[in-house]
């Protein structure tokens, strides 16, 4: 039996093809792009947000649009610093560790 490989991650493609497994590879995600001969296998996912944002700001808020979509995530405790708009629409970046030590503006 011949196995048959779908990689979804670019780490996990390349660990495939160092491993002399890149015949097994069928498929890969859009970001499998190395070594090349990844890059010719069919691409099993896509971005729904790459070529649409470009700033970061942007990212985290359609990042927050559509946490929205998914009400078991809203309000989750994590770790991750709580980024968001004061009153006055500007962005706000409560919590942030870097930011309370002075690394980030």
């Amino acid at each position: 039996m011949v196995m048959r490989i779908a990689s979804l991650l670019p780490s996990a493609t390349e660990i495939a093809f160092a491993l002399g497994l890149g015949d097994q590879v069928v498929a890969v995600s859009h970001e499998c792009d190395y070594p090349s001969e990844a890059a010719k296998r069919p691409v099993l996912t896509k971005s729904t947000i790459h070529g649409k944002i470009h700033a970061s700001h942007e990212v985290d808020d359609e990042v927050s649009r559509r946490q929205d979509r998914w009400p078991h995530r809203a309000g989750s405790q994590t770790n991750l610093p709580n980024v968001g708009k004061n009153e006055e629409g500007e962005r706000e970046d409560s919590n942030c560790p870097a930011k309370a030590a002075g690394r980030l503006p």
